[in-house]
């Protein structure tokens, strides 16, 4: 994620932090973690910004819910470096596949 694209964006994002990837030389900001959950009209507004930012809004979960780092997303157990582009894959082909697995 470009921080840049922080300051550009026409919707304020909520309260947070950009967290950064463990992944290479650490210094990719994967995704901005805010700190509540937003609102649905918020994640609307976001949404209707990704043609212009490339932001997505997503709604995640922790693998533990009691754990205070809020892992993976919180801790920077993520890996954008290693991710594929989403127009280098058939929908089809890659559902057949994860449906017969």
């Amino acid at each position: 994620m470009n921080p840049e694209l922080l300051s550009n964006i026409a919707v304020p994002l909520p309260p947070g932090r950009l967290v950064t990837s463990d992944e290479g030389d650490g210094d990719v900001q994967a995704l901005w973690l805010s700190d509540e959950t937003g609102s649905a009209d918020l994640w609307t507004r976001i949404r209707d910004e990704h043609p212009r930012t490339g932001l997505w809004p997503l709604l995640l979960d922790a693998l533990d819910p009691n754990e205070g780092e809020f892992r993976p997303w919180g801790s920077g157990e993520v890996f954008p470096e290693r991710m594929s582009t989403p127009a280098g894959h058939d929908p089809a082909d890659l559902l057949a596949r994860w449906w017969a697995t």
